[in-house]
């Protein structure tokens, strides 16, 4: 009678255990083995760059706004790397890689944007926004007595010296302003100086 199936089959089974051919009984794959782990696991390169970061405008008056905005990038070289050890920070408070904002500036300031991956600060950058020193419009107070005149320089956060002029020709009254300097409409800082001339007689007139 022909031998069945399975004999044939336990046969060349046992050639195979005999010459090794199957390996240890229990033996794992190479890749699974504790003593064979295999080579390392690809490191993640990521990087965080900026591609752009600007304030519109640089100039302003105090009390208007301007529009910073940024743009930033987070590439890795390895697809299976999860990108989320990186920060990016506008004067300290986080946001997002893309993004803008609108802020109201008083005085001359700066805005900085950062960027790290882990621990490590990859840019540290910064825009600034320039605000003017406040101009106030120098009063013409020519012809105006002394009391007007001071009133008018004064009330604009300006300051006042005054001196006596002898008008020789007796043409103006005296107690008057003569000259100023600067002169009316001049621009100038908060608290800047006013100089006048205040008209006076000499003995001679009338």
């Amino acid at each position: 009678m022909p031998r069945s199936w399975w004999t044939t089959l336990f046969g060349i089974v046992a050639i195979m255990l005999t010459f090794g051919l199957a390996g240890p009984a229990g033996a794992l794959p190479p890749d699974k083995d504790p003593d064979n782990p295999g080579p390392d696991p690809i490191p993640c390169i990521d990087s965080i760059v900026l591609n752009s970061f600007s304030v519109s405008p640089t100039t302003v008056a105090a009390g208007q706004s301007v529009t910073v905005s940024w743009n930033v990038s987070v590439t890795t070289d390895n697809p299976l790397c999860t990108l989320s050890n990186y920060k990016v920070t506008l004067d300290g408070s986080p946001v997002g890689k893309v993004g803008s904002k609108t802020v109201q500036v008083f005085a001359t300031r700066a805005f900085f944007l950062r960027g790290a991956y882990g621990t490590a600060t990859k840019f540290n950058v910064f825009r600034e926004v320039t605000v003017p020193p406040q101009q106030v419009t120098v009063p013409n107070v020519v012809g105006l007595d002394t009391a007007a005149a001071r009133q008018a320089i004064t009330s604009r956060g300006l300051t006042l010296t005054a001196s006596i002029k002898i008008d020789p020709f007796c043409n103006a009254t005296p107690g008057t302003v003569l000259s100023q300097t600067p002169v009316g409409g001049t621009q100038v800082s908060p608290g800047s100086l006013v100089r006048i001339s205040i008209a006076d007689w000499p003995d001679t007139c009338p």
